[in-house]
């Protein structure tokens, strides 16, 4: 979940993560894969960056937009 917990966090096997609306389930964000497979996904502290690990390595989303930032 977000800090706020207006949003949830996934990732997958297939190398993507997504960001939802928790109350409604829509998804507001398809973050693009620069890894092979998705372990593990958090929010930053504040909220403002998704980051997630897995085969492949460590990607990091701008929250808002979706940008990957590294």
């Amino acid at each position: 979940f977000s800090p706020d917990g207006g949003r949830v966090l996934t990732g997958g096997s297939d190398g993507t993560a997504a960001v939802y609306d928790a109350a409604t389930g829509d998804r507001k964000l398809a973050l693009a894969p620069p890894l092979e497979l998705v372990t593990t996904a958090e929010y930053d502290r504040d909220g403002t960056r998704v980051v997630a690990a897995g085969a492949g390595g460590v990607a990091v989303w701008d929250a808002a937009d979706g940008a990957l930032v590294c």
